[in-house]
């Protein structure tokens, strides 16, 4: 039997979600679903339950953990990923195919188009369909700056982070003045979500902030000490 996880606070998401698999599969496959991350890491840590094949998770939900949770996951069997959203911004697209999506739901979303991702994905058709709030043009320049920089590493590694603007200009990650005082007033570092509740932004936008900062040397990640069960906090801090 195939195992589901999903990870989503919304209890009328999750039906769309469930019945659509349960629909696409002729081996009724066993969902589970997690409302927050610490649940699921708490049921991944204690193995309580089966393993999933694949996760299907809200992008918010996951923050600044989906790296780390797929690839503890990957560590026991190979985890497919689909990704919910309700962020229609191409930097959180970015970040969804990072993880490896295999299609990528933008929210609010029918029970047609839920049961075409479940249908395509037991067909093994996992070619990406961009919602109708993402638009194509925003799909093609990514994919565009991805194939740009890879076919740029040749003798010297350049950092995954750097991108090209609107305008095909080399844009290098820089520390924001109100990113800088958010990082002065917390010199023992800060997590991603209290950053960008202190700087009035969006988490998918910090979260993409503080990475490209960390990769291209300007910021430092450490993981804070662990006080209990949960997932593992990081903080972001100035070298």
């Amino acid at each position: 039997m195939m195992n589901i996880w999903v990870l989503e606070n919304d209890a009328s998401v999750y039906a769309l979600v469930a019945s659509a698999f349960r629909k696409a599969s002729a081996d009724s496959p066993s969902l589970r679903r997690f409302k927050t991350l610490n649940d699921l890491w708490d049921a991944l840590r204690t193995k309580e339950l089966p393993l999933p094949q694949l996760l299907v998770a809200d992008m918010l939900l996951l923050a600044d953990q989906g790296p780390t949770l797929l690839s503890d996951l990957r560590t026991f069997r190979p985890v497919d990923f689909m990704a919910l959203s309700e962020d229609p911004s191409p930097a959180v697209f970015s970040m969804a195919i990072e993880l490896g999506t295999v299609d990528y739901l933008l929210k609010p979303f029918t029970e047609q188009r839920i049961a075409a991702a479940a249908e395509g994905y037991f067909a093994l058709d996992h070619s990406f369909a961009p919602g109708a709030n993402l638009t194509q043009e925003a799909v093609d320049l990514y994919l565009h700056n991805r194939a740009a920089a890879k076919s740029t590493h040749k003798s010297v590694k350049r950092s995954r982070t750097e991108s090209r603007g609107a305008y095909g200009k080399r844009r290098t990650p820089e520390i924001t003045p109100d990113l800088e005082k958010v990082l002065n007033d917390n010199p023992e570092g800060i997590g991603a979500e209290a950053c960008a509740e202190q700087m009035g932004r969006s988490k998918s936008y910090v979260y993409l902030q503080l990475t490209s900062l960390v990769s291209a040397g300007l910021l430092k990640k450490v993981r804070a000490p662990q006080t209990g069960h949960g997932r593992p906090i990081y903080l972001y801090k100035k070298p």
